[in-house]
């Protein structure tokens, strides 16, 4: 074939462009033939993996802006942990200085139950005390009361606490009385 007949055969397949598909069929591999169609299959698998790439990336940026919601709330929740720790341990040590007050106010109540045992026991013993000068006082009121009777049967005049010098009825001196 020359050149000439190339150009004569490619002006032939300008005038009958229905030839074009048997000429390709008659020179091509069924590979290259296939070809066209797997181009199309590419470009629609590369349009739909742009846009399942367009889907992964507002998915990411979604990700991204959770992510960062989550970092800030990890931070706010860090920050109340760190508030709740300080909290607690004022009020551990607060426990413990009511605890500390608590074992001095038990103190005192010892010793103020000590005291009012004390108490009690001087109470007591004052009440002893009284009832003995109550019985020492009813004994002497007796007493005097026996004088006066004796006083009376005898008719000696009391002298009311003074000694009187001279005589009385019965030659004896005056009798005190109180």
């Amino acid at each position: 074939m020359t050149v000439d007949d190339l150009h004569d055969l490619i002006r032939i397949l300008e005038e009958h462009p229905e030839w074009r598909a048997d000429l390709r069929r008659v020179l091509l591999s069924n590979e290259l033939l296939q070809l066209p169609e797997i181009v199309r299959e590419i470009a629609e698998l590369q349009r739909q993996h742009s846009q399942e790439m367009e889907q992964i990336r507002a998915t990411l940026a979604e990700v991204v802006q959770i992510q960062r919601q989550h970092s800030e709330m990890l931070a706010q929740h860090s920050q109340a942990l760190a508030q709740l720790a300080e909290a607690q341990r004022r009020t551990e040590e607060r426990l413990e200085q009511l605890a500390e007050e608590v074992r001095a106010l038990a103190e005192q109540v010892r010793a103020l139950a000590e005291a009012h045992r004390k108490t009690e026991m001087d109470l007591e013993e004052f009440m002893a005390w009284q009832r003995g000068e109550a019985g020492r006082r009813e004994g002497e009121q007796y007493e005097q009361q026996m004088i006066r009777r004796a006083l009376d049967c005898w008719n000696i005049p009391p002298t009311n606490g003074v000694r009187d010098k001279g005589a009385s009825g019965c030659g004896r001196k005056g009798v005190v009385l109180y």
